[in-house]
């Protein structure tokens, strides 16, 4: 099990210090005010606990005596195979034990046991491993990456649904360098469903909004887009979407390559896709492009042309203390902005109204695929 899929609702930081090993990797919604990064522990205010993805989770602990009523969210939350632990400073009575555990086969869940009273564990029945077994991105690998390198792994999400999550990247180019990553296990946006693809749209505008709104500049999102493995330059064959402020030269450096670019009112990421052609997409000021590629790139090919200076192979740069400190900056700058957009809050106080993309037709929307 992954320490990195452990999520904490309610609760005082006891549960922090409980999990110490893993604290920088749970999700604290706490009664403390506002949100924390201390180190690489994230803290959130109590209610912020959602949205996240359904199924997400290897193991959650929710705290009884702060947020009995988050027990349903928790299972929701839980992933197949995952563990739920319902857990309180002071021990439950034999009246509560018993009702808690009707709650909880009620709910489909296989009760494990108790300790010393104070704690009850269920297992949500299914397999145990979802998506790609060998994807970094998918469930049993899934922040194994962010935990070597001492980051936030699902503390690091900033919010998420079914389709699509966000959080910051693992070796971000510069603060604020975000990913906008599919749930399930697809190789690339063309593969996805257009169910999928919408989610997608809105969870760019957040995007958008959201960084445009903290850094005050244009973003850009580039994706590679690989139809076969590794195609197009990519090294993770799963779908992700890099969403990078304050960037002008990816563009000119794909088509420095020879590379001719295609309006996504005649052709996109989908029509490649479903002709086996690899590409790479790209979405600035000049609006959204996609570029077939019939001839191999070099891995890493649009982090390398989004790169001002240093290292912009991911695998040389995640864990070393200038990547590590960008990813902290972009939580700590981020955070307090993320549940409000995540929760489809339109406050012009809080979101940037020039932040909303202009692009006649931006990935994720239906003329686009």
């Amino acid at each position: 099990m992954s320490e990195g899929d452990v999520l904490v609702i309610g609760g005082a930081p006891r549960w922090a210090d409980s999990l110490r090993g893993e604290a920088g990797l749970a999700h604290l919604a706490t009664s403390a005010e506002g949100f924390v990064v201390e180190g690489t522990t994230v803290r959130r205010p109590a209610g912020r606990v959602a949205p996240y993805p359904s199924a997400f989770f290897r193991r959650i602990h929710c705290d009884l005596d702060t947020a009995p009523h988050l027990v349903a969210q928790a299972i929701s939350l839980l992933a197949p195979g995952g563990r739920v632990i319902l857990c309180g400073e002071k021990p439950m009575s034999p009246f509560e034990r018993t009702g808690w555990a009707g709650y909880l086969s009620a709910a489909g869940l296989i009760l494990e046991g108790e300790s010393a009273g104070r704690e009850l564990t269920a297992r949500k029945d299914g397999d145990d491993v979802t998506g790609d077994t060998e994807c970094v991105f998918c469930a049993r690998y899934r922040f194994r990456l962010n935990e070597d390198a001492g980051l936030p792994g699902a503390a690091g999400v900033l919010w998420g649904d079914d389709d699509v999550w966000c959080a910051p990247d693992l070796a971000p180019l510069r603060p604020g360098h975000l990913l906008l990553v599919s749930t399930a296990h697809y190789p690339c946006y063309g593969a996805c469903p257009t169910g999928v693809l919408g989610r997608l749209a809105k969870h760019k505008e957040l995007v958008t909004r959201l960084l445009t709104r903290v850094y005050g500049l244009p973003v850009t999102f580039f994706e590679h887009g690989p139809a076969t493995s590794q195609g197009a330059g990519a090294c993770i064959d799963h779908a992700h979407l890099h969403c990078v402020p304050g960037v002008a030269t990816v563009r000119a450096r794909v088509e420095a390559e020879g590379l001719s670019g295609h309006a996504l009112g005649r052709a996109g990421p989908a029509d490649f896709y479903r002709r086996g052609t690899s590409y790479l997409y790209v979405e600035d000021a000049e609006g959204p492009s996609a570029y077939p590629c019939t001839t191999p790139l070099p891995t890493q090919f649009l982090r390398k042309a989004a790169a001002e200076l240093g290292p912009w192979r991911w695998q040389e740069s995640y864990g070393t203390l200038a990547t590590r400190e960008r990813f902290l900056l972009t939580l700590r700058g981020l955070l307090p902005w993320a549940d409000r957009p995540a929760r489809g809050r339109q406050d012009s106080n809080q979101c940037n109204s020039r932040a909303v993309s202009r692009s006649p037709n931006p990935m994720g929307s239906e003329a686009a695929w």
